[in-house]
């Protein structure tokens, strides 16, 4: 038997009382929609709520949103988000799991959706697997793109992406008389010196934007996030005895190490209906690597009874 406060659905078996004390406001988050074009005859699935990994946007979701939408039968309502602090997303001074998961519901609620598939990757994954621990009847199945929920207090893949946020805080903007086009390239070389990945350094560049003032920056909140990274992002919450028994699938890019096989026996415990997929000759950022494949293995999993 779970226990629920009156005020609030959190979990007691999750967290011990002071947990309750601290009041999480959720922001308004930034999404786009893909509506099913086909009507069922039978009971419409639930949506898909996909949130991306730390650095990303929504938009980079966009052809896996597309082929999800016309390969689901029958067919899902797609959202892609921006995580707070990311994209179109208002910058906040908080940046937990536990407030992403806060996000998510308070979308759920403005686009009344009452049950959803969750899919997310990196950052987004811990968030979606989160959610699912402490609202599971919100949760219809998870889909966790190369993340893990086990902890590994050694030096860590994650820790990398730690170093990508310090790498970008490093960067010296130039000056607003050049084009953006050339600026860009000026930044991309900084990059370099430390990020050898031509495709991650123009992952990264994804978030370089002529502010209002006229000057370059950074769209994500790198003042927040590089602070919160270790504490937080780096570390997935204390979650008790919960579990999440409805299917779960993860994705593992077969070139990555941020969701090693040895994790799987931690995994199955606290998702005891969790399958696992693995997306050859793929590094950690699947969807951009490997996006047919990836479309393709979640789609199949979102079609299974």
């Amino acid at each position: 038997m779970t226990l629920k406060l009156s005020s609030n659905v959190f979990k007691l078996s999750l967290y011990n009382l002071k947990t309750f004390t601290t009041k999480v406001e959720p922001v308004n988050l930034a999404y786009r929609t893909f509506e099913a074009t086909e009507q069922s005859s039978s009971q419409p699935a639930a949506p898909l709520i996909i949130l991306h990994g730390l650095c990303g946007t929504k938009d980079n979701w966009r052809y896996i949103a597309t082929k999800l939408l016309k390969r689901t039968n029958p067919q899902r309502k797609i959202v892609i988000t921006d995580a707070r602090n990311h994209g179109e997303s208002p910058h906040a001074d908080h940046h937990t799991y536990r407030h992403l998961v806060e996000d998510i519901k308070h979308l759920m609620k403005q686009l009344g959706i009452k049950k959803t598939a969750l899919m997310g990757h990196s950052m987004g994954g811990r968030a979606v697997m989160f959610f699912g621990l402490l609202y599971p009847e919100l949760v219809e199945k998870l889909l966790v793109i190369d993340v893990s929920p086990v902890n590994h207090v050694q030096f860590h893949e994650f820790d990398l992406i730690g170093n990508l946020l310090k790498t970008m805080n490093e960067v010296k903007f130039p000056s607003t008389e050049i084009s953006k086009v050339k600026a860009r390239r000026m930044i991309d070389k900084q990059l370099a010196q430390n990020i050898k990945g031509k495709h991650l350094r123009a992952f990264l560049l994804t978030n370089l934007i002529e502010k209002s003032d006229g000057n370059y920056g950074w769209r994500i909140n790198l003042s927040v996030l590089i602070p919160n990274f270790f504490e937080h992002v780096r570390k997935f919450p204390e979650t008790g005895n919960a579990q999440y028994t409805k299917p779960t699938l993860f994705v593992a890019g077969g070139e990555s190490n941020f969701l090693p096989k040895t994790d799987h026996e931690k995994v199955l415990k606290l998702f005891p209906n969790a399958q696992f997929v693995e997306i050859p000759r793929s590094g950690h950022w699947v969807h951009n690597e490997k996006p047919k494949e990836l479309a393709i293995a979640c789609a199949t999993f979102l079609n299974e009874s």
